[in-house]
């Protein structure tokens, strides 16, 4: 299997593109990157056809899916995390690394170390949503001062001279123990922030966050950098963060809980506005609380956007398998399969201002191969390998034969 820019044409018996309508026996025409051709298999071009064109086959092609809101930061030890996730075993969610510890303390003082442990990090996500059909990564990092390396660490942790996904750095600004300190720290710190540094700026608030009054001071500031923003709640029902999500036309808000009485005005205020829902599905059993899917069902109906992670924090989402991600969206908030692959791939795509979610000529081929005909299977049946291949900027970065990502 060539890694190249090369030309090949991928007959697919079911083609999923979210630029038109389902196609069946059909054909992806890439060349030099590019998709020239969707159309049916006999249908496609002379270009298409003859011996020097590849031809290859798959049961179900997709947009790439997008790993989205993937934790990456150096830990401040090894036992860091699972200190802080038997704490959260132990129904307490205040325990290590609740709150941020106080990383925006630590924002412009990060040293080699940190910078090759974060590499690390992302260079391991990398790989792991690669043989999941991700072409994008967008990490969730609190050190503000490296987000901008985030294409230069991918790089350097895989040791290619070209990325096997697309990264994208999000900034999450979560307290710590002396929230007067830290807003002063966030707001100083967008002073000088630019969309070179992160594509998005986040504000943690609620109970284990910024106050609303705070959070809507570092919003405005995000906002006057010119940068977009997103809201992440607290643990409990927050309707604040919702409202300050809508108020500030944020990018998504993440998280979000509410009560009964506040789901439908919310829920529509949200899709009014452009805002779409995140969700970490599988936080539900790393903090063991009940989930109700009132909330997604309302914003789907509204004409809202459902965004899916597979966990914003190793503390608080104990997974990197999109497929268990998605059976947990089925099982827990009534998603549907076409509901779940929007919120892996348009959706996110559209909240980061990425070119991916869509198939359509012209564009860029960041694709998709699955051995499942139905798209139902991917959350029918977790765990299992259902990526066969993944084409990123026309390459195929990865391709089950090989048993490599490259």
């Amino acid at each position: 299997m060539t890694h190249e820019r090369d030309s090949f044409s991928l007959r697919a018996d079911t083609l999923i593109t979210h630029d038109g309508p389902t196609l069946t026996d059909a054909c992806v025409f890439v060349s030099h990157g590019t998709i020239r051709f969707i159309g049916k298999w006999d249908a496609r071009p002379d270009d298409a056809r003859g011996r020097k064109i590849p031809e290859l086959t798959a049961r179900l092609v997709t947009p790439a899916l997008v790993a989205f809101h993937v934790a990456a930061r150096p830990d401040p030890s090894p036992d860091a995390p699972r200190d802080a996730f038997r704490a959260r075993c132990a129904g307490d969610v205040t325990g290590p690394g609740a709150a941020g510890a106080g990383a925006l303390a630590i924002t412009e003082r990060v040293d080699s170390t940190k910078r090759r442990a974060l590499a690390a990090s992302i260079g391991a996500r990398t790989y792991t949503y690669a043989r999941q059909g991700a072409a994008a990564l967008v990490s969730s990092t609190h050190l503000g001062s490296i987000t901008g390396g985030a294409l230069k660490l991918a790089r350097a942790a895989t040791g290619l001279d070209e990325p096997i996904c697309d990264p994208h750095a999000v900034l999450s600004l979560t307290p710590g123990a002396d929230h007067d300190a830290d807003l002063e720290s966030a707001l100083t710190l967008l002073a000088d922030l630019d969309s070179s540094r992160a594509d998005l700026v986040e504000v943690a608030c609620g109970d284990l966050g910024f106050s609303t009054e705070a959070a809507d001071s570092i919003l405005s500031a995000a906002a006057s950098a010119g940068l977009p923003v997103a809201v992440r709640a607290g643990l409990g029902s927050d309707a604040s963060a919702s409202s300050l999500a809508a108020r500030h036309g944020a990018r998504y808000v993440l998280d979000l809980d509410l009560s009964p009485d506040d789901v439908d005005a919310h829920a529509s205020a949200l899709a009014s506005a452009g805002v779409a829902l995140a969700l970490t599905p599988a936080r539900a059993l790393t903090l063991r609380r009940p989930v109700s899917g009132a909330l997604t069902r309302a914003v789907l109906d509204a004409g809202g956007a459902v965004i899916l992670s597979p966990g914003s924090d190793p503390t608080r989402a104990m997974t990197d398998d999109l497929s268990l991600v998605a059976a947990l969206a089925a099982s827990l908030h009534g998603m549907s399969p076409e509901e779940i692959l929007a919120g892996l791939t348009l959706a996110p795509a559209e909240a980061i201002g990425l070119d991916l979610g869509r198939l359509r000529e012209g564009a860029m081929a960041n694709l998709s191969l699955f051995a499942c005909q139905d798209l139902a299977d991917i959350p029918f049946s977790p765990g299992a390998s259902h990526c066969v291949g993944t084409v990123y900027d026309g390459r195929f970065v990865y391709w089950v034969d090989s048993e490599e990502v490259s």
